[in-house]
């Protein structure tokens, strides 16, 4: 008998979190396949929550999930500048605990990406220059933080 990689138990579930996300997400976020051929890497879009310095901005990921379960975490990028503490204003990388915790599970995922564009995660930054803007003066962030979502996410 054919012994079963993790890869048997990951796809499926995969799938189905991709048809539930498909039915079930409110327009504040969406994610997709790249292509027909893998379901491991997909595209995210993320509409900037109200009240904060990203409203009215769409916000592209790319999330790379690992096709097997064996410790590593999804690959997360966001390919829209962002001015943000948790994540890269050079090549998008993002940086949160919060994002350990949702491990591969692109639901979580997705949910806890647009959770940190409203609180952002101050102890594990990726950009430290708009950490400390967003400590010393919150306003002066959020004026930051607005003009790159005119400028980049309109």
């Amino acid at each position: 008998m054919k012994k079963c990689s993790s890869n048997c138990n990951t796809r499926p579930k995969l799938i189905r979190n991709l048809k539930e996300l498909e039915n079930t997400l409110p327009v504040k976020y969406s994610v997709w396949p790249i292509s027909n051929g893998s379901i491991y890497d997909c595209i995210g879009s993320i509409v900037g929550p109200e009240n904060t310095p990203y409203e009215n901005g769409i916000f592209y990921v790319r999330i790379s999930l690992p096709t097997h379960n064996h410790g590593t975490f999804a690959n997360i990028k966001f390919l829209t500048k962002i001015y943000h503490p948790n994540i890269s204003a050079q090549e998008g990388n993002v940086s949160s605990l919060k994002l350990r915790e949702a491990r591969n599970d692109i639901m979580l995922i997705i949910e806890t990406l647009y959770s940190i564009l409203t609180h952002p995660d101050l102890e594990n930054s990726e950009n430290i220059e708009a950490r400390d803007c967003y400590i010393e003066d919150i306003k002066e962030f959020n004026k930051g933080a607005a003009e790159w979502t005119r400028l980049y996410a309109s």
